[in-house]
């Protein structure tokens, strides 16, 4: 009886032990899982290449994305995150990204392809602020989504605005 008591206890632990890895690793999956369309981060580094060869350049933002998109849509501070779905079409927003409003410290940026989002991310203002091309409540085609760097307060705020499409034709 006492070896049964032993062999139920370690089969026990052990069961336990593998639970938990089990569990944790669902957890990692999951969480890398949520990152999805979220991530931003390839797409971040590059606006943030433009951003620093400073005042005056010239990009699109086909240019700084490695996936199909056919409309980009910039939303600024203290957008409501119900404005965003209705812009958009549809909820996609988590609460805990969006609680109530885009933060004043960011804009959020959101690439579409055929009526579905295809990457999402807030963009720091301080690294560069496109809340001046917000306004354009139907977003930017391909076409269209074409962006000058100007410095603003010595230098010291890096704002974004839309070029004039004749500038930019090739």
């Amino acid at each position: 009886m006492g070896k049964r008591k032993t062999t139920d206890s370690k089969t026990h632990w052990l069961t336990s032990f593998l639970g938990i890895k089990s569990f944790l690793l669902l957890c990692v999956i999951f969480i890398a899982g949520c990152g999805g369309v979220n991530s931003g981060a390839p797409t971040v580094r590059k606006i943030d290449e433009e951003l620093r060869r400073g005042a005056g350049t010239v990009f699109g933002m086909k240019s700084v994305t490695d996936f199909a998109w056919d409309r980009f849509f910039v939303f600024e501070p203290y957008t409501l995150r119900k404005t965003i779905h209705e812009t958009i079409g549809f909820p996609f927003l988590r609460d805990t990204e969006v609680p109530l409003s885009v933060d004043e410290a960011y804009c959020l940026l959101v690439f579409m392809n055929e009526g579905r989002v295809v990457e999402y991310f807030t963009y720091h203002r301080s690294r560069g602020d496109f809340d001046r091309v917000s306004k354009k409540t139907d977003g930017f085609s391909t076409d269209e989504a074409f962006f000058e760097v100007v410095s603003d307060y010595d230098g010291k705020w890096k704002r974004i605005k839309q070029v004039n499409l004749e500038r930019v034709r090739y």
